[in-house]
């Protein structure tokens, strides 16, 4: 069980790293669906193919990527549905809870010439820290657990799960009026918005998934943000030419 858990260990930390590369291209998505103006930069000008190509890129390869991450359920992938199935074990839950809830090391300052009270006090503030963390893993594994069986049920789950094979098969290209273009993801069922929804909607799950196996969190305020400001200088430089 211990190579176990620390198989998985692993593998949430990858799905983690790929989750932030997925919203890296979000990031810089977003503002050539939602931004007129700056896809009005290239309106008139033969550059209008190139962007309408790369917005599609990146569309198609979040949502490549948020598949492989989410729903692979090749027993060699690493996925997050391996993960929520782990979950599911009750061998494997109870050695990770007891890790979660293992005390960090308590220090009390004062009671110097009390030795028996400055260890009560340790004793103390340790059992109040198991008690803690004991409630916080019971909450949220059957949470992180529900929220992936919604998600996996849904039919954002299941557009995302067929795209890629229905873009690839169409090879992207269509003609449109004797000229060569690229297909429209609401051509097969698809939407726009299916990209930011699967990365939003599966965020904390994969960031739950991770405290509950690493017992460790993240910045995502700082990570997340940094990615859409990095976005924004990027598309700022187009818009300020």
């Amino acid at each position: 069980m211990k190579k176990k858990v620390e198989k998985f260990a692993f593998v949430i930390t990858e799905i983690v790293n790929g989750y932030f590369v997925a919203d890296q291209k979000l990031a810089l998505l977003l503002p050539l669906l939602e931004d007129k103006e700056l896809f009005g930069v290239w309106d008139g000008t033969a550059g209008v193919s190139g962007v309408e190509a790369l917005r599609l890129t990146l569309y198609m390869a979040i949502l490549s990527d948020m598949r492989a991450l989410l729903f692979d359920n090749d027993k060699r992938a690493a996925s997050l549905e391996q993960v929520v199935e782990a979950l599911k074990n009750e061998h494997f839950v109870k050695v990770i809870r007891k890790r979660f809830c293992k005390p960090s090391g308590v220090k009390v300052l004062g009671h110097d010439d009390d030795e028996e009270m400055r260890q009560f006090v340790e004793e103390q503030v340790q059992d109040q820290q198991i008690k803690d963390a004991e409630e916080t893993f019971d909450r949220l594994l059957p949470q992180t657990i529900q929220l992936f069986d919604k998600l996996k049920a849904s039919k954002l789950a299941s557009r995302v799960s067929d795209a890629r094979s229905k873009m690839i098969s169409h090879k992207e290209i269509r003609t449109v009026d004797g000229q060569r273009a690229l297909y429209n993801p609401t051509d097969f069922g698809l939407k726009w918005g299916d990209a930011s929804d699967v990365v939003l909607q599966s965020r904390d799950i994969i960031f739950n998934c991770n405290l509950l196996i690493n017992n460790s969190s993240y910045d995502l305020d700082s990570f997340l943000g940094g990615h859409k400001k990095a976005a924004s200088s990027f598309w700022g430089v187009a818009k300020n030419a």
